[in-house]
């Protein structure tokens, strides 16, 4: 699994390990790479969120996994593009549980601020 990674600490290997073979070699992960849209993640990753309860923490560290996938993929011309790209940021605002989104402060939120300091 993380054999193009070098200094990948043993913990590190672990999470990977334990994140791909729990919740992504047995059925998402027998998908053929190049039939793999950003859609088809998005319901992946929200049906995670969803029936098995994880929080979107946990899928970002899934989502490392694939995108490392897919680049390595988009560098060696099996696909053009990376679908994974912006996903997380996507379900994030999304995200169901109320959570607030942050933004970043404007001009005059920035001069205030500043001026406070």
């Amino acid at each position: 699994m993380c054999i193009t990674k070098i200094n990948l600490r043993d913990q590190t290997k672990a999470v990977y390990n334990y994140n791909f073979d729990h919740y992504v070699r047995s059925g998402f992960g027998l998908k053929n790479l190049g039939d793999i849209k950003y859609s088809d993640l998005k319901i992946f990753y929200i049906s995670l969120i969803k029936k098995t309860g994880l929080r979107i923490a946990t899928v970002n560290k899934i989502q490392t996994l694939i995108s490392l996938t897919f680049q390595m993929a988009v560098r060696d011309g099996i696909v053009r593009s990376n679908p994974c790209n912006g996903i997380i940021k996507d379900l994030s605002s999304s995200d169901e549980k109320g959570k607030t989104v942050r933004s970043a402060l404007t001009y005059d939120e920035q001069k205030a601020f500043i001026t406070y300091v």
